[in-house]
């Protein structure tokens, strides 16, 4: 038989559930913008994105290191636009500058087997791990994100050759608020701040040295 304190411990344990759900949507709120990478189209003209015209480039895992956004979203400085993308932050961006800098011209090669090094013989008679390394003197270029609003954008790129740091620099790119509120045209927005930051970084010119 249920007791009184059993069902009011019950009833209290539901209510604190609701009020967290009801919270965390509340957080999460606002008007919300899905953006693609399969949507994305470079909106540059490549021949105003540097000298990448024929550059073999290797294009690294980016990475997310922006406490101000999610694994899926960034937001408006106020949080009351949610951008969700269709994949982890990173990956979306990867995706975009990939065809951002095929559409300027570079030409993207793909990682090679690297010779393992490590103790052997290797177990159970499978061949030995291999580490991903790109190709002898093509430039390998990381990004990382720190901090991604839909007006700013804070990120740093590495570029490697032969496994080897040439080049880091951090870069900032800033866009005025969008005046409509309109869904469409603050998916566009979005991709015109990937556009951005690509031309920001090729654009530059100790950047340009570094490949």
């Amino acid at each position: 038989m249920k007791t009184n304190s059993t069902r009011f411990w019950k009833t209290g344990a539901a209510l604190l559930i609701a009020m967290l759900f009801l919270a965390g949507c509340g957080a999460a709120g606002g008007v919300k913008v899905a953006v693609q990478q399969d949507k994305y189209s470079p909106g540059f003209r490549a021949a105003d994105a540097g000298r990448l015209k024929g550059k073999r480039i290797a294009l690294a895992s980016f990475i997310n290191r922006a406490d101000n956004t999610k694994t899926w979203n960034f937001y408006s400085p106020d949080k009351k636009l949610v951008y969700e993308t269709s994949s982890p932050l990173e990956s979306f961006f990867w995706e975009c500058y990939s065809k951002a800098f095929q559409h300027a011209g570079a030409r993207l090669v793909d990682y090679q087997a690297a010779a393992y090094r490590g103790p052997g013989p290797w177990w159970w008679g499978a061949p030995p791990p291999a580490a991903a390394a790109a190709p002898k003197g093509v430039p390998e270029i990381q990004l990382v994100l720190t901090s991604v609003t839909d007006q700013e954008v804070r990120f740093q790129v590495y570029v490697f050759r032969d496994g080897v740091e040439k080049f880091k620099k951090d870069y900032q790119v800033t866009m005025p608020p969008g005046a409509s509120q309109d869904v469409k045209d603050l998916e566009k927005r979005a991709y015109a701040l990937v556009d951005l930051t690509f031309t920001t970084l090729v654009r530059d010119r100790d950047f340009q040295k570094a490949l």
